[in-house]
């Protein structure tokens, strides 16, 4: 899903994200649409990112990465996602 995101190709996030999706992020609505809202305003922030680790375990997965973005401010950030059945059901960040 990241590379379709990257490649601003919103219309791909319903194959990879349930309808009902959980967003634990206080600041970022819950479910599909809003996930769809998200990418478009973020997308135009320009972000670069550099994967720092990867890794899963069950049905969690967690990407620590780097995301710079074009205004040049910089965030780590820890995101973990539930997947079932190959896609996104449940959502968490940590931002520093």
């Amino acid at each position: 899903m990241s590379t379709y995101l990257l490649n601003g190709e919103i219309d791909k996030i319903p194959e990879y994200v349930i309808e009902d999706y959980i967003q634990h992020n206080p600041k970022v609505e819950t479910g599909r649409e809003a996930v769809i809202n998200f990418f478009k305003n973020f997308l135009q922030l320009k972000p670069k990112f550099e994967i720092i680790n990867l890794c899963s375990e069950g049905d969690t997965v967690y990407i620590f990465h780097k995301c710079t973005l074009a205004n040049g401010s910089i965030n780590k950030v820890c995101d973990i996602f539930r997947v079932e059945n190959h896609k996104i059901v449940e959502y968490w960040d940590v931002i520093e």
